[in-house]
């Protein structure tokens, strides 16, 4: 049986995302606004462009973090990480990562979205 959850970006690194022991899972619909979805793996994980492609198809993390931090008052850790592209050149990402104080301001929106949706 296929694991759906082992993306290519999973299988490239071991340090990725481990799940915590506490973690909720949230049932975020497929029509749920692009900040939900991303608030939602942010908060079990830390991703830069390539990653976000493959677990949800974010093509622009970048501005979705933009929006999250000056819309919404999230606040994030930014690293630079270095992959080798296709081509043979260095390439530098962008890892995202949400702050701790920030953490229960996304759980509150995520639940308060998540129970809008029950009917």
């Amino acid at each position: 049986m296929k694991n759906e959850n082992n993306t290519p970006a999973m299988r490239r690194s071991e340090t990725l995302y481990k799940e915590p022991k506490n973690h909720k899972i949230y049932n975020i619909p497929k029509t749920a606004p692009k900040r939900i979805v991303a608030l939602c793996h942010f908060l079990n994980r830390s991703m830069y462009k390539l990653e976000a492609f493959d677990l949800y198809g974010e093509t622009c993390l970048n501005t979705t973090v933009s929006e999250l931090c000056n819309k919404q008052g999230y606040d994030f850790d930014r690293k630079r990480e270095r992959h080798l592209g296709r081509s043979g050149k260095v390439i530098t990402y962008v890892r995202y990562t949400l702050k701790p104080h920030c953490r229960k301001q996304a759980e509150k929106e995520l639940g308060e979205y998540c129970d809008t949706l029950e009917v």
